[in-house]
């Protein structure tokens, strides 16, 4: 009897897993998609690619007007924004090979307090199948990238196709992709600018008083540590910077956090000895927010984009 129990657990996980992997193949993640794009084209040798990556406040500069300030001074160099909505640095870990296999000049890493926040972890009664079928197969298992597997969202697709032909679902907005920034999909609302009373609404119900972070055993600490060495050690110059955050969110960072987090900076830039931009203050108090840790994506923010720029340029003089 516990034979069979045993082949039909595994037939199910077999059964389960072919048709999660057919699916990701007929209806593939969005951002999968644009990698797979982005990754395998011919780029022009001649121009000298600097790449910037972290997360949505990454995402949210003006990466046109970046691309076009530094080229304006190095025409044989090209920009790129490689940053994504919910990036990690685990994740990022994950695609570093296919970033190290295009040979950036430089690259530039956005880090807030977010991206070592362990609170979430706190939660995890179970372990993550998404990590257990990492761990256990390769990531080419099947000709399927398991660390790109998205069952929630290749369900969602799956079902809302179908549902907005009919006119049963209204349709999604369609975001648009700047060419400089491939892995993200601009949306109105990131080109809002919000009031300060705004601001503080939407501050309160989020969930940034959970953030909790710590150095000891932290993955992504770990993940971004990795991640320096393998560019470093593929001469690949590295720059961090902090990015910004409004006076609602900083004033509501613990002492704690702040701590873990100036901490993991330092303890990076002495291992490394990298160049640290300070960021995170610097804006705090100026009218140029869509929320409590987003500038906005228009004009009004495009402050960031030239310090950023500006940024990009002095490390370039120096190579």
């Amino acid at each position: 009897m516990s034979v069979k129990i045993v082949i039909a657990v595994f037939a199910a996980f077999a059964i389960t897993f072919s048709l999660l992997g057919i699916f990701s193949y007929l209806f593939p993640e969005p951002v999968a998609a644009q990698e797979k794009k982005f990754y395998s084209q011919t780029f022009n040798p001649n121009l000298k690619k600097i790449f910037i990556f972290g997360a949505s406040d990454v995402v949210e500069l003006n990466n046109t007007f970046i691309n076009d300030y530094v080229s304006k001074y190095h025409n044989d160099t090209i920009f790129y924004n490689l940053g994504e909505a919910g990036d990690t640095p685990e994740r990022r870990l994950s695609m570093l090979n296919h970033i190290i296999s295009l040979k950036p000049e430089m690259v530039f890493y956005g880090l807030t307090y977010w991206d070592f926040d362990s609170s979430q972890e706190n939660f995890k009664i179970l372990p993550d199948p998404q990590t257990i079928f990492s761990n256990s197969f390769s990531l080419d298992t099947f000709g399927i990238n398991l660390s790109q597997l998205n069952p929630q969202l290749t369900t969602l697709m799956v079902i809302r196709g179908p549902l907005e032909d009919m006119k049963l679902m209204k349709s999604h907005e369609k975001g648009t992709i700047d060419a400089n920034t491939p892995f993200f999909s601009y949306m109105k609302s990131d080109m809002t600018l919000s009031s300060e009373s705004e601001i503080e609404t939407d501050y309160s119900k989020s969930s940034a008083n959970l953030l909790h972070i710590t150095f000891s055993d932290n993955p992504n600490v770990k993940a971004v540590d990795e991640i320096i060495k393998k560019l470093q050690e593929n001469n690949i110059k590295v720059v961090i910077f902090t990015t910004p955050l409004h006076r609602v969110y900083l004033d509501g960072l613990s002492e704690s956090n702040k701590n873990s987090f100036n901490f993991i900076v330092s303890e990076l830039q002495d291992k490394y000895n990298l160049k640290i931009y300070n960021f995170t203050t610097k804006y705090a108090d100026l009218p140029i927010w869509r929320n409590s840790n987003h500038v906005t994506h228009s004009n009004n923010g495009i402050i960031y984009s030239k310090d950023v720029a500006n940024m990009i340029l002095n490390e370039t003089d120096k190579n």
